[in-house]
C-alpha cells in the first residue's frame, strides 16, 4: 500500500502521538532508579532513604510524566523516494516478525508527594498519583490485510486471521502512604500500603477475527468471536452501543447524559509496595522493590459482553442500490431512497447475524506489577555505576527492560545520571537523569530515551518528565556522623 504523501508526514503523526500522550504509564522508572538526589525515587523503591530531611514537590511545577511505546518505528511503516514519502507494510511486517504488537500511550500525574525524616532512622512520605493508560493492540494478519486486502493472491483460499486487535483502556488514582526505616548504616527497608480508586476501563479480552475470500472472488467469509469488558462506563457504552433494550433509560436520546451513569469513585481496591537497599561493603550496594502488587475490584457500572457473529457476504444488489436506474426516480430523488434502503438491508443482515451475550456481573483486574533488582558499584566518591533489570507482569505476560547507568554526584547540588536501556525490542535507548539543587529547590528533568527525540525515525519509545521539588539540603557527612 502506498499513498504519496510529503516528507513531513511521519513528523506528523509523530507528534499526533505525543499530542495523545498528552491527554492519555510506562515511566520514566529505569533512569528514575539512580537518581537519587531526586525523592520520586521513592516511587519505585520505597526502601531507599532519601538523601534530604524532608520534601514536598509542588504539584503544579512537577509536569504529567507522559510516555508512548509501539512495537514498530515510524522507519518500519514510511518508505523515502525522492521528495516523496509513502506507507510501506512490508518493513512492519517484519518488525512484528509475525507476532502481536501494540501502541501504547500512558501518563502518572503527581496530585501530591511529599514526606519527612524524624528520630534519624524513620522517614515517612505521603503519594497521590492519577494514571491514565492507552494500548491498542495488533497482530501480523491485521497488517498483511492492510498490506494485500482481501481479494490479494496471498489471503484468496486462506484464513486471515486477526488476533489481540483493540483497545485496552485503563484510568485510576493511586493514594500511598510510605515508610522507610533505616535498620543500620548498611541496610534500609521500606513498606507503602496503596489505595486505588478505578475511574474508567475497557479491555477486549479476546479478539478472533477471521476473513476468507473464496477462489473464485464470489464469497467473503467473516468469522467474529470478540468478548469486551468494562468497569465504571458500564452502562454507557450499553446505551451508545445499544446492547441492551432500554438504551435511553426511558427517555429520548437526546436527553440522555452520560455523567448520570459515570461512577469514578465506586470501584476500588488495595495494594502494597516494598523494597530494600543494602551495601555489601564500601563499593558495592544492592537493592530490589516490588511495586503496584495489588487489584481493583469493578463492582459498579460494569459490563462483560461477547460478541459472536458469522457473516456470508456474496456480493449487493446493484439494481438496490442505484433504484434501478430509472431516470425519473433519479430526479425525484427517490434513487437516495431505494439505495438507501439497500445498505439498510445489508446491514440489518448483518446485525441479524451477531448474537450478543453477557452480563454486569464484578470483576477484578490486576494492576502491573513491576520488580525491579539493582546494583550500585561506588567507584569512587563523585562516580558510581547502576546496574537495574525490571520485569513487570502484565496480562499474565512477562515484559523485561535492562538498564546500565553511570550516575555522577558533586558535592550536594547536582546528581547526574546517563542511561542505556534496552527494551521493548529495542537497543538504542540513551537517557538522561538531572536533579539540581539550587538551595531548598531542587529540579529534576528524566527521560529514558531522550537520544529518541533526535531519531524520531527509529525510535519506538519514549518518555519525558520534569518537576521542581522544595527540599533543604542534604547534611555534611561529617554533621550527620555527629549527630548519631
Amino acid at each position: 500500500m502506498k499513498t504519496g504523501t510529503t516528507k513531513d508526514m511521519k513528523k506528523i503523526i509523530y507528534i499526533l502521538l505525543l499530542s495523545l500522550s498528552s491527554i492519555s504509564l510506562i515511566g520514566q522508572d529505569m533512569t528514575m532508579y539512580n537518581l537519587h538526589y531526586a525523592p520520586q525515587s521513592l516511587q519505585v523503591n520505597p526502601g531507599l532513604m532519601p538523601e534530604s530531611n524532608w520534601y514536598v514537590a509542588l504539584p503544579v511545577l512537577n509536569l504529567p510524566a507522559i510516555s508512548v511505546s509501539n512495537t514498530f518505528g515510524m522507519a518500519d511503516l514510511f518508505e523515502t523516494s525522492g521528495d516523496y514519502t509513502y506507507i510501506d507494510f512490508t518493513t512492519t511486517s517484519s518488525a512484528l516478525n509475525g507476532g502481536n504488537g501494540a501502541l501504547e500511550v500512558g501518563m502518572q500525574v503527581d496530585v501530591l508527594n511529599f514526606g519527612f525524616k524524624f528520630a534519624e532512622k524513620h522517614f515517612i512520605h505521603l503519594q497521590a498519583q492519577t494514571f491514565a493508560n492507552i494500548k491498542f493492540g495488533y497482530n501480523n494478519g491485521l497488517i498483511n490485510l492492510l498490506r494485500y486486502g482481501f481479494a490479494d493472491s496471498s489471503n484468496i483460499g486462506t484464513r486471515v486471521t486477526i488476533t489481540n486487535f483493540g483497545p485496552e483502556i485503563s484510568a485510576y488514582s493511586k493514594v500511598g502512604i510510605g515508610y522507610t526505616y533505616q535498620l543500620n548504616e548498611k541496610m534500609s527497608i521500606g513498606v507503602r500500603p496503596n489505595y486505588y480508586m478505578g475511574h474508567a476501563y475497557l479491555s477486549t479480552l479476546n479478539t478472533n477475527i477471521g476473513f476468507y475470500t473464496s477462489p473464485d472472488l464470489d464469497q467473503l467469509l467473516v468469522q467474529a468471536d470478540i468478548e469486551i469488558q468494562a468497569g465504571a462506563v458500564g452502562t454507557i457504552l450499553n446505551n451508545y452501543l445499544s446492547l441492551n433494550q432500554n438504551t435511553d433509560n426511558g427517555q429520548g436520546s437526546e436527553t440522555y447524559n452520560p455523567m448520570d451513569d459515570l461512577n469514578l469513585f465506586a470501584n476500588n481496591g488495595f495494594g502494597v509496595d516494598f523494597g530494600v537497599n543494602a551495601a555489601i561493603d564500601k563499593t558495592l550496594h544492592l537493592s530490589a522493590s516490588v511495586v503496584d502488587l495489588g487489584y481493583i475490584r469493578w463492582k459498579e457500572n460494569t459490563m462483560t459482553h461477547t460478541m459472536n457473529a458469522e457473516i456470508d457476504f456474496r456480493g449487493m444488489d446493484l439494481g438496490a442500490l442505484t433504484g434501478g436506474g430509472d431516470t425519473e426516480e433519479e430526479s425525484t430523488g427517490s434513487a437516495d431512497t431505494s439505495s438507501s434502503s439497500g445498505i439498510d438491508s445489508l446491514l440489518t443482515s448483518i446485525t441479524d447475524q451477531l448474537v450478543i451475550t453477557g452480563d454486569n456481573s464484578a470483576f477484578t483486574t490486576f494492576l502491573s506489577t513491576k520488580v525491579y533488582l539493582a546494583g550500585n558499584w561506588h567507584m569512587n566518591e563523585y562516580v558510581h555505576l547502576g546496574f537495574l533489570i525490571r520485569s513487570e507482569l502484565e496480562n499474565g505476560g512477562l515484559k523485561q527492560a535492562m538498564t546500565i547507568a553511570p550516575s555522577f554526584k558533586l558535592g550536594r547540588a547536582f546528581n547526574a545520571t546517563i542511561s542505556y536501556t534496552a527494551a521493548n525490542g529495542t537497543f538504542n535507548n540513551i537517557g538522561l537523569g538531572l536533579a539540581w539543587n539550587a538551595g531548598p529547590v531542587q529540579l529534576y528533568l528524566v527521560s529514558d530515551n531522550l537520544y529518541g527525540f533526535t531519531q524520531y525515525d527509529y525510535m519506538r519509545t519514549t518518555n519525558f518528565r520534569f518537576g521542581i521539588n522544595i527540599r533543604p539540603k542534604a547534611p555534611k557527612e561529617g554533621k550527620r556522623r555527629k549527630r548519631r
